[in-house]
């Protein structure tokens, strides 16, 4: 297994701590450290918080890794060990999972301009894969564009589950277009850890409104700024107070992104809506669609919300 790229800021953090494998899966390998989140992944993948980048790996699942194998960083930073197993960094690129990332920002103005077109595009996507419809939260956020068989209001479309997240964001809407932070902070309450899975639904929906949100403020988007800032700002209060709610995979890839940490996927995602669809687009949109089972298209639906008080 050859390593060709890591997140120096995690791994400089987590030196002195022992770690152990959390969870093995085919296309990723999870450890804890520090209470921090170490992910091996596929260099395919692109950059993130934490990540190792592996060359062409097989099936992490068949590489003998177990769950509590311990895990520890060398001092002169050159290897790492799991279980029995030491892997050289030697001729690994360090990256910065906050420096790498801090410069981005993205147009409000074009993201306003492009979103409808966004959005019936995801569709003609999501439709080809009922699993979505069926169990994320994306027919909430675009179900105005769905096929009349697929309409957002058939029960069939969207689960009980979805119905309490419908809920919860009558909430938030509240909450934001009068800026009271007592229902924005309910909202938030009620998605976090909502649905199932190691990323819950609700959590991935939380995901995509804080990058956005934070790209835009950056940015200084005269009309999203205002509320960027209230819904950027008032997650970054409120949701470390209900991380415990949810899972420990996807409770520290919420704590990345308070800190400003996202993955290279995402990040290029909302890019390439806000840069004017280059020829890549669709090539955006599959990788994040492909994260999880649902966990795209859950990200993209938070998006999707935040930008319709953004832009």
């Amino acid at each position: 297994m050859k390593i060709s790229a890591y997140d120096k800021d995690i791994t400089d953090e987590v030196k002195h701590s022992k770690g152990k494998v959390h969870s093995v899966f085919k296309s990723a390998l999870s450890i804890e450290s520090g209470g921090r989140l170490i992910t091996f992944a596929p260099a395919s993948g692109g950059k993130g918080p934490g990540f190792f980048l592996v060359e062409d790996p097989q099936d992490f699942r068949s590489m003998g890794f177990e769950p509590d194998m311990p895990f520890s960083v060398y001092e002169d930073d050159k290897y790492i060990a799991i279980g029995g197993r030491k892997l050289s960094t030697a001729n690994a690129a360090g990256f910065s999972s906050m420096s790498d990332f801090s410069g981005y920002s993205v147009d409000g103005k074009k993201i306003k301009n492009n979103i409808e077109y966004l959005k019936k595009n995801l569709v003609r996507y999501v439709c080809n894969d009922l699993r979505c419809l069926e169990n994320s939260l994306f027919p909430v956020s675009a179900g105005e564009y769905l096929p009349e068989k697929m309409d957002s209001s058939n029960s069939c479309v969207i689960p009980v589950w979805n119905e309490y997240v419908r809920n919860a964001l009558i909430i938030m809407d509240e909450g934001i277009i009068d800026r009271d932070e007592n229902l924005f902070s309910r909202s938030l309450e009620k998605l976090t850890g909502a649905g199932c899975g190691l990323t819950p639904g609700g959590d991935d929906f939380i995901l995509g409104m804080l990058c956005i949100s934070n790209l835009i403020t950056k940015a200084g988007y005269s009309k999203g700024n205002s509320s960027g800032l209230f819904i950027l700002g008032n997650i970054q209060k409120y949701l470390p107070l209900y991380l415990n709610k949810t899972g420990f995979i996807s409770r520290s890839y919420l704590q990345y992104a308070l800190e400003g940490r996202y993955t290279e996927t995402l990040v290029s995602f909302i890019r390439m809506f806000s840069d004017g669809y280059p020829e890549n687009s669709q090539e955006c949109i599959s990788k994040l669609m492909c994260r999880g089972a649902t966990s795209g298209a859950d990200t993209i639906a938070g998006i999707l919300f935040a930008s319709g008080y953004l832009c």
